[in-house]
């Protein structure tokens, strides 16, 4: 199953940690749903009330209350409420709050879990962010390091290590690419700006973000050109050309792949006169 997709920025708290926490409710006479997305921050789920499901391009995981779901980054993902309401608590962290931490990126893209030590470590991530006091972001971000380490430590049996310096370069490529997503790239070119061979560099790059370097040179083509058909009120091919596509079917097939719609049904927002 491949899930159509959309991208999420993640907001921040404050300028110094990257990190934010909020309550979600699905069902019940709550009409929010969520769509197949997927972002750049660490996601972790913490189910409070009800029976939900998580699908990802990989699995389906179900989770009861009490259960904690892992969430890599650019992961696509859609949440399911199985019971009529299910009520969670939602953290989102950039990866950079654990860019210095030696991460073991698991070969795990979603998990679940129950640890009581996890769910201690969330417990106080909860209380100290909607009762924030003398250093609760340094009792945050240090609960957070121990939740994601326990985590990975659980899911160990098949790990997919990465060094630092590896991550590191994995995200300065994707900046990279988000740069220059306008030109006419190539995976040697965006290899050799981080020094990595072709193959291995291809080979990173899946492990992080679970998808190949011309997936995710589309995904972030396609929505640029969203952005410009919308509010820009480009047309179709100015956009096209504008998001680095050279070839107007090529373009079309990937982003009705992305959207489930074709570049011409993209609604016009309206700009106030």
């Amino acid at each position: 199953m491949i899930l159509s997709f959309g991208y999420e920025i993640p907001k921040k708290v404050g300028d110094t940690q990257p990190i934010t926490v909020h309550y979600n409710q699905l069902g019940e006479n709550n009409d929010i749903t969520f769509m197949p997305h997927w972002h750049e921050a660490i996601e972790i789920i913490y189910l409070k009330k009800g029976l939900l499901k998580c699908s990802t391009d990989f699995s389906k995981i179900s989770a009861k209350p009490g259960d904690i779901i892992y969430l890599s980054p650019y992961i696509t993902h859609f949440l399911e409420n199985i019971t009529p309401c299910c009520y969670y608590l939602c953290l989102q962290a950039d990866i950079s709050v654990i860019s210095d931490y030696g991460y073991l990126l698991s070969s795990s893209s979603v998990y679940v879990t129950n640890h009581p030590r996890i769910i201690a470590s969330m417990d106080i991530i909860e209380d100290e962010f909607f009762h924030k006091s003398t250093n609760s972001e340094l009792i945050i971000k240090n609960q957070l390091l121990s939740t994601l380490g326990y985590i990975n430590r659980l899911s160990i049996n098949s790990p997919s290590f990465m060094s630092n310096v590896q991550f590191d370069k994995i995200r300065k490529s994707i900046t990279f690419i988000n740069e220059h997503l306008k030109e006419n790239i190539s995976l040697k070119e965006i290899s050799d700006y981080v020094s990595f061979s072709e193959s291995h560099f291809s080979r990173c790059f899946h492990s992080v973000t679970k998808m190949s370097v011309i997936t995710y040179l589309n995904l972030v083509r396609c929505k640029h050109a969203y952005h410009l058909i919308s509010v820009m009120n480009k047309s179709v091919k100015e956009a096209a050309e504008l998001s680095g596509f050279t070839n107007l079917s090529y373009f079309t097939k990937r982003f009705k792949n992305i959207y489930n719609i074709l570049p011409s049904q993209v609604p016009k927002q309206k700009n106030d006169v």
